[in-house]
């Protein structure tokens, strides 16, 4: 199934990524990574989007946000990442993409917002860089756990859905299921909202198309 054209909802969270172009690095020093907050900490004030989560991997981004537009994505990671790759083209004497295509994104209900932002902030833990989430400097992990404060991070959802007040650290422990996980990363690179059915009919009936996965192949015919 190909991906299909970016939806946005507006005041629905989204999980974002984007990858360096052919998987190669985006960030090499410590100014990079303040550099790359710094900017999208601006964009996202000044297009009013929500900053719930995020993690800046050596050569990838996740991102939690949530947009108050339909434009919202757009008008952040756009400038951003241009910003961004011009920034780094011009400390390396480069040419040419440093990102890897357009950003992928996947609208999240109020579940899947919470299993998602565990994921992002596990990545590091999960490519065996880390052994603790909150230890990674580059994420929002060590702010949630009470580690640090940071700026950049709005109010979470007053719903926490069985995530503990002051247990973040012992949540982001847990193992998370692999199959969630796996509707995730599916989800985001085909650009599909992760979520319950009356959740995915609700966008159904705003953006008129569908929005579930389909698996490739012909459907299978019984004999007679």
């Amino acid at each position: 199934m190909p991906r299909l054209a970016r939806r946005v909802f507006a005041d629905i969270p989204h999980h974002i990524t984007q990858r360096g172009n052919r998987r190669e690095d985006v960030f090499f020093t410590d100014e990079d990574w303040f550099f790359y907050l710094e900017l999208l900490t601006l964009y996202c004030k000044k297009h009013n989007v929500s900053i719930l989560a995020y993690c800046l991997m050596t050569n990838h981004v996740h991102l939690v946000l949530t947009p108050r537009s339909e434009k919202g994505l757009q008008q952040v990671l756009k400038p951003l990442h241009m910003r961004y790759s011009q920034h780094i083209n011009k400390i390396k004497g480069w040419k040419g993409h440093l990102w890897q295509g357009r950003f992928f994104s996947s609208p999240l209900d109020d579940a899947y917002t919470w299993s998602t932002i565990r994921y992002v902030e596990r990545n590091p833990v999960q490519a065996r860089m880390i052994i603790k989430s909150e230890n990674y400097q580059w994420s929002s992990a060590a702010a949630h756990c009470g580690l640090k404060k940071s700026p950049i991070l709005s109010k979470l959802p007053d719903s926490m859905n069985g995530v503990p007040q002051d247990g973040w650290s012992e949540w982001l422990a847990l193992p998370q299921e692999r199959s969630v996980e796996s509707i995730i990363e599916r989800n985001v690179e085909k650009g599909l909202p992760c979520g319950s059915d009356d959740f995915i009919s609700q966008l159904e009936s705003i953006s008129k198309s569908s929005l579930r996965f389909k698996p490739q192949g012909r459907p299978f015919k019984n004999k007679e």
